[in-house]
């Protein structure tokens, strides 16, 4: 009898245990989550900043401040607009207006457009919960001064 009790008792326990495990590893879970869906909010407010300051014309800082331990790192290089995979998507531009991007950079009827391109790589990073966020996107500017940015593939 008093093993049949014991046995109750330790089979009670590890059911216990289990289902106390299995809470913890989905309360780890969520707390991955949330801290992912934060990197994820940190490199769009940092995208968004980005590129205001390019609308702008103002410089791209390197770094962003935020808080909570969130390094954020923007990498701004100049490269040659055939990198850029501007004939396959619609492009924003600084006037609020969408055009493809092939409009954008140049204009058929016309004389080809002069135009710059950078490509910037934005890199969140949360080390404590070891996540990295890298978002990329290509700057382009013509001879006038018109700004247009696109998602990077």
């Amino acid at each position: 009898m008093i093993a049949v009790v014991l046995v109750l008792i330790n089979l009670t326990t590890v059911i216990l245990l289990s289902s106390i495990e299995d809470g913890l590893q989905t309360w780890r879970l969520s707390q991955h989550d949330l801290q992912l869906a934060r990197a994820w909010r940190a490199a769009d407010s940092a995208r968004f900043y980005a590129l205001s300051q390019f609308q702008q014309g103002l410089p791209i800082p390197i770094t962003v401040n935020l808080p909570s331990g969130w390094q954020v790192l923007l990498e701004r290089r100049s490269v040659n607009c055939s990198e850029a995979p501007i004939d396959k998507v619609s492009a924003r531009t600084s006037g609020g207006t969408t055009k493809t991007a092939n409009n954008a950079v140049k204009n058929a009827d016309e004389e080809p457009l002069e135009y710059q391109c950078w490509h910037m790589s934005i890199d969140v990073q949360q080390p404590s919960y070891q996540i990295r966020v890298v978002q990329n996107l290509w700057l382009i500017e013509d001879q006038y001064g018109v700004r247009a940015w696109l998602r990077g593939i």
